[in-house]
C-alpha cells in the first residue's frame, strides 16, 4: 500500500516542473497516473523520461515514460474519455554486439 505522506512532495515537484508558462501540459492527467501507478505497480514516480499531449480526433491523449524510485520504468498511454493509463513495463534487454 503507497504512503499519501510520501507521495504528496514527489506529486507537488511534478506539478510544478509541468505548470510553467508555455508548457501545453495539464497537471490533471499526471495526478491521475500517479495515483495508478502507486496502486497498480507500487511505483512512486521520480521522473518523467518523455511526455506528449495532444488531440486525436475530437478527444485528447497522453503518453509518457516514467521512473519509478525503484529504477522500473513504465510506458503509458490514455485517450479521454477513458479515465486509466494502459501501462506497459519497459523491459531492458542487452544487446551483444
Amino acid at each position: 500500500m503507497f504512503s499519501l505522506v510520501k507521495f504528496a512532495p514527489a506529486l507537488a515537484a511534478l506539478t510544478i516542473a509541468y505548470s510553467a508558462p508555455g508548457q501545453a501540459q495539464s497537471a490533471a492527467w499526471l495526478d491521475d497516473l500517479m495515483l495508478q501507478l502507486a496502486i497498480e505497480q507500487a511505483c512512486d514516480i521520480t521522473e518523467i523520461l518523455s511526455s506528449e499531449e495532444g488531440i486525436l480526433g475530437s478527444s485528447v491523449f497522453f503518453e509518457a515514460r516514467v521512473q519509478c524510485e525503484d529504477g522500473r520504468q513504465f510506458d503509458v498511454s490514455r485517450i479521454e474519455p477513458d479515465e486509466k493509463f494502459t501501462v506497459r513495463n519497459c523491459d531492458f534487454v542487452d544487446i551483444v554486439c
